[in-house]
């Protein structure tokens, strides 16, 4: 249950504090909180002083605590004065100054006073004297346009990659921002890339191997234009595979998994493999097995004639001596005492 109140500290020199809090305990007992003094008022909390709680309640919402919170302090300042008062905006949230703010930001906007007043060249210019007008300002603070340009295209060029193409004319072109060359030529920054990568022969002319060569690939069957590949169906036939594409179309299968599959990168692919069926199986166990190495670690534990003994892969070690391995686990952890002598030593 939270407990929530308003406080009056009131110091020896006839000042006082009104603040609010929201505590685990009731008011009566948190004597320990005498409020947040801030780095203006800290002397004063080093005075002595007395606290008095004005009010306690376990069903009320924090808004409307500072509300009366704020009702009070301007009903302190009424009474004793701000000058003895050491609250001097009511939180900063009373519905006086918000008006009061609202109706002058208003009116300053209404009759373009200050920034209200700026045209978009006005805002431009004194944004960037500000920006620059710090005379002790270090590194790229204190530098001027011109400089911030040739600093911005040093790290452009230094992170972007260099094409080499050939246009339509033969020609060898470098290309070192290929968006931009691409918005100048009125190409597909899309189809350029895949160029680059080899997956598309041209893009309007532009291409790796020239017009000529252009020419000859595009005359070209599919079949003519890839190697064959050798694969290994789910029944162990040897298959050919020409074009990934057309081949993971006509039996439902991901061209990507086959690609990473012929580079070595994967095992299988629902079950087509540069492999033999019993080869895939014996490279899975290999596999299995260097993963357990990795995550085996080595353990020590006593067996039922007292001898200390090291084990390497525990769960190995269960299957091969006819032991539970979740029981020899739980030993090892402290959970039970032992599991058929085994113990901890």
């Amino acid at each position: 249950m939270n407990y929530y109140y308003l406080y009056l500290i009131k110091f020896e020199d006839s000042s006082f504090y009104i603040g609010s809090r929201k505590s685990k305990v009731p008011a009566s007992e948190d004597v320990n909180y005498w409020g947040s003094p801030g780095k203006v008022n800290k002397h004063l909390w080093e005075m002595k002083k007395e606290k008095y709680i004005l009010f306690e309640s376990t069903n009320i919402s924090l808004q409307d605590l500072r509300e009366k919170e704020y009702k009070l302090i301007d009903a302190g300042w009424k009474k004793y004065g701000k000058e003895k008062c050491i609250n001097k905006n009511c939180g900063g949230l009373n519905t006086i100054d918000i008006e009061v703010i609202k109706k002058n930001g208003e009116r300053s906007r209404d009759q373009k006073l200050g920034i209200f007043g700026w045209t978009v060249e006005e805002w431009s210019k004194n944004s960037k004297e500000n920006w620059h007008s710090n005379k002790n300002a270090r590194g790229f603070m204190s530098w001027d346009e011109e400089k911030i340009k040739e600093f911005r295209e040093q790290q452009r060029k230094k992170f972007c990659k260099i094409y080499t193409f050939i246009n339509p004319n033969g020609n060898k072109v470098l290309v070192d921002d290929l968006p931009s060359f691409c918005e100048k030529n009125n190409l597909s920054y899309h189809s350029m890339n895949q160029v680059s990568n080899g997956k598309y022969i041209q893009h309007r002319g532009w291409s790796l191997v020239g017009p000529k060569k252009v020419k000859e690939l595009q005359e070209q069957s599919w079949e003519d234009r890839y190697e064959d590949k050798i694969f290994y169906d789910l029944s162990g036939n040897q298959i050919t595979i020409n074009c990934f594409s057309i081949f993971a179309r006509k039996n439902n299968l991901n061209q990507y998994c086959l690609g990473l599959v012929y580079i070595g990168k994967m095992l299988q692919h629902k079950g087509y493999s540069v492999l033999h069926p019993d080869e895939v199986k014996k490279r899975k166990k290999e596999l299995r097995i260097e993963q357990s190495k990795r995550n085996s670690k080595t353990i020590r534990l006593k067996n039922p004639e007292g001898e200390v003994m090291e084990i390497y892969n525990l769960v190995g070690f269960c299957k091969e001596n006819g032991l539970n391995s979740g029981n020899m686990h739980s030993v090892l952890t402290g959970r039970i005492k032992s599991c058929k002598g085994w113990t901890r030593p």
